[in-house]
């Protein structure tokens, strides 16, 4: 693992909007998966600052996570997929990480 990153944050969508009538990243999971991020980022002493963050605008097709500054988006994700990213982001990995993950625009 390389000391100097690209990116150095991990951002997630845990919105959860009320009454079933518009998505969210809540509504997919997203708190679920944000508590396994944040404790295997501890775990494994990776060198990222997590937040959880209400909106970044795409609920629609989450959960929705970001790497920051200006990284790509991380999509879709499931609580199954968590060991996975945990190691892509150990390895600096990140193209492989948006390839498998992709921010695909809703039709």
């Amino acid at each position: 693992m390389s000391d100097e990153f690209e990116y150095n944050k991990l951002f997630i969508c845990t919105n959860l909007r009320g009454g079933d009538i518009l998505p969210s990243c809540g509504k997919v999971g997203s708190k679920e998966l944000a508590d396994a991020l944040e404790q295997g980022l501890k775990d494994m002493n990776l060198p990222y600052e997590f937040q959880r963050l209400h909106c970044m605008g795409k609920c629609h097709l989450g959960p929705t996570m970001r790497l920051s500054p200006g990284g790509p988006f991380i999509m879709g994700a499931k609580l199954d997929d968590v060991a996975h990213i945990l190691n892509l982001l150990k390895d600096g990995d990140f193209d492989q990480l948006a390839k498998e993950f992709p921010l695909k625009e809703s039709a």
